[in-house]
């Protein structure tokens, strides 16, 4: 079997969600790894998110649904893009549901009842494949326009925009209060001090990237 890059998912309940090539979600127990449920879903999944009560997943034709824990047997059609969803993120207070896709759109919907959108962060030209929140008011994307932009959830509108000088953004991780950035070959570290990201080291490498993790100590 096949795995999707950055495509698990860990909530604070001790669950586990992933999603794979063959259109399968599963969630196993964290302590000892027990698979707990396994369904097929109608169309290949391209992002996951676990709320207490729900997996979340969006799938290749723009559409995402929730699946009720722990069996995943009731489900539930959530909200739909013209295009491809890249990324999801339910919000810490799972009161809102945001969404990426090929379009250049981030969209910010309520949750559950996600066909009431709350507003739209634009600010990308290209893609963008992935979000992040950093806080309960902030949220970072990454565009294949080469950008990473901070954005105020409250205002819907950019902090700051970080064009990146080393090619395509890859991939982000965050841990209180350090943003990691990598691109193929390079990564760099900001400090986030309120509205603002500062830049306090970079690295640049022989080997290939395809993903970055940080936990409090270590990347």
């Amino acid at each position: 079997k096949q795995w999707y890059q950055r495509r698990v998912r860990a909530n604070a309940a001790g669950r586990i969600a992933v999603i794979s090539n063959n259109k399968t979600v599963e969630v196993f127990a964290s302590d000892n790894k027990e698979r707990l449920a396994c369904i097929q879903a109608v169309k290949r999944p391209t992002s996951v998110q676990l709320t207490k009560s729900h997996v979340v997943i969006s799938d290749k034709s723009g559409d995402c649904y929730s699946y009720a824990l722990p069996d995943l047997s009731e489900s539930k059609y959530l909200l739909g893009h013209v295009s491809v969803i890249l990324d999801t993120v339910v919000t810490p207070d799972e009161r809102f549901l945001v969404t990426c896709d090929r379009d250049e759109k981030v969209r910010v919907s309520h949750y559950p009842n996600s066909y009431n959108i709350a507003g739209y962060l634009l600010g990308h030209t290209e893609y963008v494949h992935q979000i992040l929140q950093l806080t309960d008011n902030t949220l970072i994307s990454l565009g294949g326009d080469r950008k990473l932009i901070y954005w105020d959830l409250t205002t819907y509108q950019p902090l700051q925009t970080l064009p990146s000088q080393h090619g395509d953004y890859i991939s982000i991780s965050y841990s209180a209060p350090y943003l990691i950035a990598c691109t193929a070959r390079h990564i760099t570290v900001y400090k986030q001090a309120g509205n603002a990201l500062a830049q306090v080291s970079e690295e640049t490498l022989e080997h290939t990237l395809v993903a970055v993790a940080a936990s409090l100590q270590r990347l």
